[in-house]
């Protein structure tokens, strides 16, 4: 797993100089010349310093920080600090990166035996990068849409060994006839639920144009769309919960906004999205006025 690791760690896109040092460390830790242990007290204190001034740079921090507890084989406290990098690119919009974060899940599931969410993990890696190639292709970016294949094809073999894995697994696992009926039944519901997720991720790249087009024009994206992209994308690529910390509420208005889009929306993470995206148009504005905003623009997008 040593060089699907690195491939992770080399593909993060939108990378800062103030990075290279963590990234740097961590590459050396896969290859055995990095303290574990050191690195994770440099990267936690890192964590600290930077959230509150540099909170864009905490996803790539968190990401490091879950390769380092994967190499001491602690699979919880790498996929809880990995679960924030993937939501943070996510309501970043860095769906590369989002991707690579996918990909870092399925190895760490693959390490710690759970190769059916591995698989699940690697194909919400695989659908990502597919629209990554689809949209550079559409957009005549050809080297982009070059250098994503080349990352999918390592992952296809990524999947390929878990598919490897997971035959050794049934291989010893007796087989009686009930059972085996059972799978033909299986496997036929199987397919119907293939057909409506390709028609999903044909409307999800459709919603996703949409998105991509409104953010290059910088122009308002409606809350209804970037709800309906999240829905859509957590039917298709339930690999895993992500959770987040939210901040906690300063005033009581901004709880109330808070928990009112909460019983509209479902989903803190699609709030969260929200909350970045409006902070382009409203640099000076607090999490309070943002929330109203949101809130009072969710209702107009609801009842045009």
């Amino acid at each position: 797993m040593r060089q699907d690791i690195k491939i992770v760690l080399k593909g993060l896109t939108d990378k800062d100089p103030s990075d290279s040092i963590a990234e740097e460390k961590t590459l050396k830790l896969v290859e055995g010349l990095q303290n574990s242990y050191t690195l994770i007290d440099d990267l936690r204190v890192e964590i600290q310093r930077i959230k509150d001034f540099r909170g864009d740079r905490e996803p790539f921090y968190n990401l490091y920080l879950s390769v380092a507890y994967l190499q001491q084989k602690d699979f919880k406290s790498a996929k809880e600090v990995l679960e924030n990098a993937v939501q943070g690119f996510q309501i970043q919009g860095l769906s590369m990166n989002e991707a690579m974060g996918e990909w870092l899940f399925g190895i760490i599931h693959f390490e710690n035996g759970n190769f059916e969410r591995a698989q699940r993990a690697g194909e919400a890696a695989t659908t990502i990068l597919q629209q990554l190639i689809t949209r550079s292709e559409e957009e005549s970016k050809y080297q982009k849409a070059k250098e994503y294949r080349e990352c999918l094809r390592h992952l296809d073999f990524f999947r390929e060994t878990i598919k490897e894995s997971q035959g050794s697994e049934k291989q010893k696992t007796p087989v009686d006839t009930q059972t085996h009926s059972n799978t033909v039944e299986i496997s036929c519901l199987s397919q119907d639920v293939q057909n409506i997720k390709a028609k999903l991720r044909v409307f999800y790249e459709e919603l996703d144009k949409i998105y991509e087009y409104l953010r290059e024009q910088k122009a308002r994206i409606p809350p209804t769309l970037v709800a309906a992209k999240f829905y859509i994308y957590r039917t298709l690529t339930p690999a895993h919960s992500v959770y987040r910390s939210v901040p906690p509420p300063e005033t009581d208005d901004e709880k109330r906004n808070y928990e009112e889009l909460m019983k509209k929306v479902g989903f803190f993470e699609v709030i969260e999205q929200l909350v970045e995206l409006e902070r382009d148009f409203e640099q000076k504005a607090n999490r309070e006025e943002i929330l109203e905003k949101i809130n009072q623009a969710w209702d107009q997008d609801i009842n045009q």
